[in-house]
């Protein structure tokens, strides 16, 4: 094994120090790191809740004015030219939907808050709209999934209530569509973190909106694969410690849940390189101390160490001095320890023997075995 210098093992001593000091900083901030990210998932959830139960509140506002609207004896008439100026009246009141409108039993539809363009053909203009077609199928009300709207041409969502005559036979249809940047306003309202997103999906994995982002491309819409997502659709709420969102495309983590009573899924997200900030700079200024600690330990290992050899190199040369017969060299000792006060700082008080001087006189012949080589000075 290679022999370490005395210096090199006053190094190699503090190091072994040093590290157990390490090794703690790095526990302490895996610790750290993990009652942040347990933090951070229980608020992401207690948040999805909360938006949950306003993405649940919204759409049964849009219900309960469609079962107003399926029981309005002007809508009853099912009279285009009494609906179509009724309902352009009426939506002025609901700036929050980007239509009300209603059709027949047929599919026509006889009533609109958005005025066709002129020479549009109603009949069976809604006939092959998916919540129109589960309304008169089912008689009962539906909320709708994400599609393409024909009013606006982009993504949006609604509510569809019957219509029933006096024998309860359903004889047409009330549907609401939702503004999407209102609903978006309105879960902006539930309080955030800094840097949390919402994203809203539908009951059949289709992205509604991504607070984050102002514009969500159709065919990144489609989030049915999304394991937490998928998760959520079963009715099971998912925190995820980190993903790569497939709607932004960084690292985030998060909280999925299903609204209690229409099913639709709210997740709330924040960026990992956000949500972990504290504690990663936490973790930069105890590696900064830690470093300066280490630089003035490993500089003060070499002052002590120069202090230490010197004064053993000066006794190696005494002892060598020795050797060579030399009694007038000196060393002087000045550190007030161990070192000082095992060590010749003074003539030295004993004589070689006259045998010795012979010896070296003669060429370094041998002496007789018993020959005392220093004698005291003062034997009598």
């Amino acid at each position: 094994m290679p022999r370490l210098s005395l210096r090199a093992k006053q190094f190699a001593s503090f190091v072994v120090i040093l590290l157990p000091i390490l090794g703690l900083l790095i526990y302490g901030y895996r610790e750290a790191d993990d009652r942040q990210v347990e933090t951070i998932l229980d608020d992401q959830m207690q948040t999805a809740q909360a938006v949950s139960a306003v993405v649940d509140g919204s759409f049964d506002e849009a219900l309960t004015l469609g079962w107003a609207l399926a029981n309005d004896p002007v809508v009853l008439t099912l009279d285009p030219s009494q609906l179509d100026p009724y309902l352009e009246q009426l939506i002025l009141y609901y700036p929050q939907y980007e239509q009300i409108g209603v059709v027949n039993a047929l599919g026509d539809q006889v009533g609109t808050a958005r005025p066709f363009p002129a020479g549009t053909q109603r009949a069976g203009l809604a006939a092959d709209i998916p919540t129109v077609q589960q309304v008169l199928s089912t008689g009962q009300p539906v909320l709708g999934t994400v599609s393409i709207s024909r009013l606006t041409l982009s993504p949006a969502t609604g509510m569809g209530v019957p219509i029933r005559d006096k024998r309860g036979q359903t004889v047409g249809a009330v549907f609401v569509s939702y503004r999407l940047e209102t609903l978006s306003r309105e879960l902006g309202g539930v309080i955030l973190g800094p840097q949390q997103s919402i994203l809203l999906v539908d009951t059949v994995g289709t992205a509604l909106f991504h607070t984050a982002l102002s514009e969500l491309p159709w065919e990144e819409r489609n989030l049915s694969g999304f394991e937490p997502v998928k998760a959520a659709l079963e009715g099971r709420p998912t925190e995820v410690r980190r993903f790569v969102s497939p709607v932004t495309g960084d690292t985030r983590m998060g909280a999925f849940t299903p609204t209690p009573k229409y099913g639709w899924v709210v997740g709330v997200t924040i960026r990992e390189d956000v949500a972990l900030a504290p504690v990663r700079a936490a973790l930069r200024d105890q590696l900064l101390g830690f470093g300066a600690i280490v630089v003035l330990s490993m500089g003060l290992v070499f002052i002590f160490s120069y202090a230490l050899l010197k004064q053993v190199r000066q006794l190696s040369d005494q002892a060598l001095a020795l050797g060579r017969g030399d009694l007038t060299r000196r060393v002087a000792i000045k550190t007030g320890d161990e070192i000082k006060g095992r060590t010749f700082t003074s003539p030295f008080p004993c004589r070689v023997s006259v045998p010795v001087l012979m010896c070296r006189q003669n060429g370094g012949s041998r002496m007789s075995r018993g020959t005392p080589l220093i004698t005291d000075e003062h034997a009598s």
